[in-house]
C-alpha cells in the first residue's frame, strides 16, 4: 500500500518549497523561536477557541481575535528580520479582499442617493429615519447599509480574524510535513473535543466545565463540549474526523513498516501501536459523540464526509478493502460505546433519525428569502438577523428567538445579499478546486 506521507507534490512545487539545504525555503533555522510563537497561535485557535463555546461567546471571540492578531504579528516580524522575505501567492486574495470590501460596505456611512440605489427597502424597513419627522426625533437619515452597524462591526472583525489566519497558514505550509503537523492538530483537538464532550455528559452536573450554567444548553441531555449547540458540536466533530482517519492509516501504514524491519524497528513499532490504538479510540469517542448529540445534520454530515473521504483513498488505492472493513468495524463499535451509556440514550438516537420534522425550519427559510427579496444587493447587514427576521415571520414572542437562519448560505444570502453570496460561492468553489487539485497528485 502506498506510503501516506510520501510527497506528492509537483516538481515545481519542491524547487520553490526547498533550498540547498533541503529544508523548507523560508524555514531556515535562522529564527526558530519566531516560527514556533507562530505556531503558538495557529494552536491557541485550533485547541481553545473551540472549547470556548465555540467562538459565540465574548470569551471565545477574544481568543480568536488575540490567536490571529499573535500570529499575524510573529509572521509579520519572521519576515521582516529575514534577508529574504518571500510570499507564497494562493491566488485567492482577491477573493478575501472582496470579502473584506462587503463586510466594510455595510458600516461606512453613504451618500442618500447611493443607499437608496443599493438597498431601497431600507426606508420602509426605518421610516422614523426617513420621515419628515425624523431629523427631530433622530440624527438622521440613516446613513448605512446595515440595519445594525455594532453586530456589523463585530461581524466584520471575526471576519478579518479568520482570514489573518487563513493568511498565515497558507505562509506557514512550506511542506508536506507542515501540512500534515496542522492536520494532526485538527485531529487532536476532534479527539479532544469528543472525549470532553462524553465524560462532561457522564458525570455532568447540567453546567459546563462543571462550573458555567447557561440558559442557551445544558450538559446533561446530550454531549455538548465546549459547545453550546449540538449541531455546532456534531459539525466540529465532522470536520476532525477526516484528519483523524487519515493520521489512523498513516501510523498503519508506520507499523507494518516499521514491523518490516530489525533492530531499533521494533522499537518504532510498538510506539506507532500505540499511537494508533489511541487513534482508533479517538474515531470510536468521536463516532459515539456525534450520535449521543443526537444531531441529524451532524450525523449526515460526519457520514458524508467519511464516506467521501472513505471512497476518494480507496479509489486512489492508498487503503485496501480490508482496511476499508476495518474502519467500518469501527462504526459498529462506536454504536455498542453509544448501547453502554444506557438504553435510553440508545432509544433517543434511533428516535431521533426517525424524526425527520423541520421543527419550524421552512418559516424562518422562508422568512430569509423574503429578506433576500427585498435586501438583493447587499442584505441587511452582517449580524442583523434576529433583529430584521420578525418583520417577515408572524409569530409570538413566547415562542423564542431565531438568533440564525438555521441555514448559513440563506443567512449569507439575507444579511449580505447577493454580494456576499456570490464571493461565499467563489470560496466555495476555490475550496472545492483544491480539494480535487489534492486527489488528482
Amino acid at each position: 500500500m502506498p506510503n501516506f506521507s510520501a510527497d506528492h507534490s509537483s516538481g515545481s512545487h519542491r524547487q520553490r518549497s526547498r533550498d540547498g539545504s533541503g529544508q523548507p525555503h523560508g524555514h531556515r533555522t535562522r529564527h526558530p523561536l519566531l516560527l514556533k510563537a507562530v505556531d503558538l497561535g495557529l494552536l491557541l485557535a485550533i485547541f481553545a477557541v473551540p472549547m470556548a463555546f465555540g467562538g459565540r461567546q465574548s470569551i471565545g471571540q477574544f481568543l480568536l481575535i488575540s490567536s490571529a492578531i499573535w500570529t499575524a504579528l510573529c509572521w509579520a516580524v519572521y519576515q521582516m528580520t529575514r534577508k529574504e522575505p518571500d510570499w507564497v501567492r494562493s491566488r485567492v486574495e482577491p477573493v478575501l479582499l472582496a470579502v473584506l470590501a462587503v463586510g466594510t460596505l455595510q458600516i461606512v456611512p453613504l451618500p442618500a442617493s447611493i443607499l437608496s440605489s443599493l438597498s431601497p427597502a431600507i426606508a420602509d424597513t426605518l421610516p422614523v429615519w426617513f420621515s419628515a419627522d425624523g431629523p427631530g426625533l433622530v440624527e438622521g437619515p440613516w446613513p448605512f447599509l446595515s440595519m445594525s452597524v455594532g453586530e456589523s462591526r463585530a461581524g466584520l472583525a471575526i471576519g478579518i480574524s479568520y482570514l489573518l489566519l487563513f493568511i498565515v497558514t497558507v505562509q506557514r505550509i512550506r511542506s508536506n510535513e507542515d501540512a500534515f503537523r496542522i492536520l494532526r492538530w485538527i485531529a487532536l483537538a476532534g479527539a479532544v473535543m469528543a472525549v470532553f464532550g462524553l465524560v462532561q455528559y457522564l458525570f455532568s452536573n447540567g453546567k459546563f466545565f462543571w462550573v458555567f450554567e447557561h440558559p442557551q444548553g445544558n450538559t446533561a441531555d446530550r454531549p455538548l463540549g465546549g459547545f453550546l449547540n449540538k449541531n455546532h458540536f456534531s459539525h466540529y466533530l465532522a470536520l476532525c474526523g477526516c484528519p483523524l482517519v487519515w493520521w489512523c492509516f498513516t501510523m498503519l501504514d508506520r507499523g507494518k513498516n516499521d514491523t518490516a524491519s530489525f533492530g531499533r524497528g521494533a522499537g518504532r513499532s510498538g510506539h506507532a501501536e500505540l499511537v494508533t490504538a489511541g487513534l482508533v479510540f479517538s474515531l470510536v469517542a468521536v463516532g459515539a459523540a456525534v450520535l449521543l448529540a443526537r444531531s441529524r445534520g451532524g450525523i449526515l454530515a460526519t457520514t458524508a464526509a467519511l464516506t467521501v473521504m472513505m471512497f476518494t483513498v480507496y479509489w486512489k488505492s492508498q487503503i485496501s478493502g480490508r482496511q476499508l472493513a476495518t474502519m467500518s468495524g469501527i462504526g459498529v463499535v462506536a454504536l455498542f460505546v453509544v448501547s453502554m451509556f444506557g438504553e435510553q440514550d440508545l432509544t433517543r438516537v434511533v428516535q431521533r433519525l426517525d424524526y425527520w420534522s423541520d421543527n419550524g425550519r421552512t418559516e424562518i427559510w422562508d422568512a430569509n428569502l423574503k429578506i433576500a427579496s427585498d435586501f438583493p444587493i447587499t442584505g441587511t447587514g452582517i449580524g442583523s438577523h434576529r433583529y430584521i427576521y420578525p418583520k417577515y415571520l408572524d409569530q409570538p414572542f413566547s415562542s423564542g428567538e431565531y438568533s440564525h437562519a438555521e441555514s448559513s448560505y440563506l443567512q449569507i444570502l439575507s444579511e449580505t445579499g447577493l454580494l456576499g453570496f456570490g464571493v461565499m460561492i467563489v470560496v466555495l468553489l476555490v475550496c472545492l478546486f483544491w480539494c480535487c487539485q489534492g486527489v488528482r497528485l
